[in-house]
C-alpha cells in the first residue's frame, strides 16, 4: 500500500522521493521524513555553512575550543529542527491517509465547533487543530476532531498561566432524536453514589436511573427538566447500556443537546 493519491496535497518537501507506506500511527513515518529532510542537498549545504561560519567566528574571537562547541551546538539545533519538521509531516501523512481510507475530508488547520454543549463552551479559548469531515460509521454526516480548550489563571503576583485540555470529539446531528428528548447527557461519575439524592435536590436536570449496577458505577446520566423519562429510557437500549458499562473506551462521554 502506498500514498500516491496524497501527493498533490502533501507539503512540498514531503513530495520528494517515493511515497512511504501507509502509516498506522502519527509517528510511524517520522524516521522516513527525518532521513529525507537531513539527506536533502539544500539542508546539508545550509547546515555546513552555518556550522563552519559559527565555528570559525567563535574560534577567531574567543578560542578554538569555544568554536568547536559552538559548531556542535549549531549542528544539534539543526537536528532538533529537522526532527520537529519530520514529526509534523509524519502526523500530516497519517491523518491524511486515515481520512482517505474512510472517505473523509481532512483539515489540519485550526478551526472551531459550535458551542452547543458544556465541553464545547469550556475555557477562555477553544479550537480544533485537526478535523475529519464526512459520513461517519453508522451513517450520519459529522466531524471527528482534535479539540482543545484553554484556561488562564493568574496568581497573587499577577503572573498568568495557561492550562491546555485536549479531547477527541465526534460532532454530528441526529435529527430523528431532536423531537424525542430535549437534553440527555452521559458523563463519568463524580462524587459518591450515596450523595446522589442530596445533590439532585439542587439540580434542574433529572437523573436517569437504569437497571445496571455496572453502568451506575461508571456513569451518571441526566435529561432535561421537562423530558419524559419513558422516552429517555428508550434511547438507552439494553445493548447500548451493556456497551457503555463494559466496552466503551476509557474517558468516553457524550451529550445529546440542541
Amino acid at each position: 500500500n502506498r500514498l500516491p493519491a496524497m501527493a498533490d496535497q502533501a507539503p512540498e518537501a514531503a513530495k520528494q522521493d517515493a511515497a512511504p507506506p501507509v502509516p498506522q500511527d502519527d509517528d510511524d513515518l517520522r524516521g522516513f521524513y527525518f532521513r529525507q529532510i537531513v539527506g536533502s542537498t539544500k539542508m546539508q549545504a545550509a547546515t555546513s555553512v552555518a556550522v563552519v561560519v559559527v565555528g570559525i567566528a567563535l574560534a577567531a574571537t574567543v578560542s578554538p575550543l569555544i568554536g568547536l562547541i559552538g559548531a556542535a551546538v549549531v549542528l544539534l539545533i539543526v537536528l532538533v529542527v529537522c526532527y520537529s519538521m519530520a514529526s509534523s509531516r509524519a502526523a500530516w501523512a497519517f491523518y491524511a491517509a486515515y481520512a482517505a481510507s474512510r472517505n473523509l475530508a481532512y483539515n489540519g488547520s485550526r478551526g472551531s465547533l459550535p458551542p452547543v454543549c458544556e465541553l464545547l463552551r469550556k475555557g477562555d479559548a477553544r479550537y480544533t487543530d485537526r478535523t475529519l469531515t464526512g459520513a461517519l460509521p453508522g451513517g450520519p454526516n459529522g466531524v471527528l476532531a482534535h479539540y482543545t480548550y484553554e484556561e488562564e489563571t493568574t496568581d497573587s503576583d499577577g503572573n498568568t498561566e495557561t492550562s491546555y485540555y485536549h479531547w477527541t470529539v465526534v460532532y454530528c446531528e441526529l435529527p430523528q432524536l431532536a423531537p424525542f428528548v430535549e437534553e440527555l447527557v452521559c458523563h463519568h461519575r463524580s462524587g459518591f453514589r450515596f450523595m446522589d439524592s442530596t445533590e439532585d435536590k439542587f439540580r434542574k436536570r433529572q437523573r436517569v436511573e437504569l437497571e445496571s449496577e455496572k453502568f451506575d458505577k461508571r456513569y451518571e446520566s441526566f435529561c432535561g427538566q421537562n423530558d419524559d423519562m419513558n422516552r429517555v429510557r428508550q434511547v438507552y437500549e439494553p445493548t447500548f447500556i451493556v456497551w457503555l458499562a463494559d466496552e466503551a473506551p476509557k474517558g468516553f462521554e457524550w451529550d445529546l443537546v440542541a
